[in-house]
């Protein structure tokens, strides 16, 4: 392997992943590229969509990324204490994305005060994400751990980028329903 150039080297090791590990990263991608994209910019439409001032809206958008300071450390435990397999840690991680994406339904289309459906979203999102994180020792090939932490760390962070930048054009209401219905149907 040392005498093999590291560029070539790293395409072969990532051709000869399995396609299990693909499928894996895609869907971490996907929880993303739903979620954070939104996280980043949704206050905008928070606050046209509930008549409230970005200022309100901004802080109902910390609850995804404080969510994760509470419930990151809980399931840690949990899923140690129950020595989760990685069929078991994708269920409960598909139970979230059904609540990230009813409340990104929610906050598209139904009358349902904010600030619940925030902190619904940012515990699920959490719980999703946590999950990523925990499960990619199972989803790896032996000796590759490293590699593919970057790969999933790469892929997790392209969605985020280019979704707003594809999507997010204009100023009106209607690009940020576009953006929270993109949202629902990513995590889906």
């Amino acid at each position: 392997d040392s005498a093999v150039p590291i560029h070539v080297l790293t395409l072969i090791v990532i051709r000869e992943m399995p396609t299990t590990f693909w499928w894996y990263l895609l869907g971490s991608a996907c929880v993303y590229g739903a979620v954070v994209p939104f996280w980043f910019i949704g206050a905008k439409h928070v606050a046209l969509r509930f008549d409230m001032s970005i200022a309100a809206a901004d802080v109902l958008m910390l609850f995804p990324e404080g969510s994760m300071v509470i419930v990151a450390p809980l399931m840690g435990c949990i899923i140690e204490r129950g020595k989760w397999s990685l069929v078991k840690r994708l269920r409960v991680q598909a139970f979230a994305l059904v609540f990230i994406t009813c409340a990104f339904i929610s906050l598209a289309w139904l009358p349902l005060p904010p600030a619940p459906v925030t902190v619904i979203l940012g515990v699920a999102y959490a719980c999703a994400q946590n999950l990523i994180w925990a499960s990619i020792t199972l989803a790896t090939p032996p000796g590759r751990l490293n590699i593919c932490v970057g790969l999933v760390g790469s892929a997790v962070n392209l969605l985020p980028t280019l979704i707003p930048a594809c999507l997010f054009q204009g100023d009106g209401p209607t690009d940020h329903t576009v953006l929270a219905a993109v949202a629902a149907v990513g995590v889906s």
